[in-house]
């Protein structure tokens, strides 16, 4: 998916919301993309961009979407990142606000993929695992030449500028 934009209010009770995408898998793409309008989710995997990322990537894009998440795994561009899933020189910035854990302003859960140069600003909240860039950053994730300017704030533990929890 190239050169898109997205201005819509979502609203769902399933799991894998994205405001392009609910699910991107198989080196599936989106580049030079944005996002408006307003995202809610009532279940896992609620991202401003994708809901949930496996061996995939999303480049030059945007969220402006204000997102609303019910569980966990909530990011201003992806929900959650696995199998070398890749986020490049994105942005995220409007206010995210979950109400369980693992909470990012990029992605909520990263696993083995990376994040690079992207940035997030606003206002992320959640419970535990909240952080300015990934809630979790796990086996072997990076995150590289990224900024957090974004308000963090929980209700739970585990809470960093950039990072939540790191394993």
């Amino acid at each position: 998916i190239v050169n898109t934009i997205s201005d819509a209010t979502i609203d769902s009770t399933g799991q894998k919301l994205g405001g392009i995408v609910g699910e991107m898998k198989e080196e599936s793409m989106i580049i030079n993309s944005i996002v408006k309008g307003r995202i809610t989710g009532s279940k896992a995997y609620v991202g401003g961009i994708a809901g949930a990322m496996d061996n995939s990537t999303i480049e030059k894009s945007e969220n402006q979407a204000i997102i609303l998440g019910d569980l966990t795994k909530v990011g201003g561009i992806a929900g959650s990142m696995i199998n070398e899933s890749t986020i490049v020189d994105c942005i995220s910035s409007s206010a995210i606000n979950g109400k369980k854990d693992t909470i990012g302003g990029i992605s909520g859960y990263v696993d083995n993929s990376y994040i690079i140069g992207s940035k997030s600003c606003e206002s992320i909240n959640g419970g535990s695992y909240v952080g300015g860039i990934a809630g979790k950053l796990l086996n072997s994730s990076e995150i590289k030449n990224s900024v957090s300017e974004a308000a963090v704030a929980s209700k739970g533990n585990s809470i960093g500028g950039i990072v939540g929890e790191i394993k």
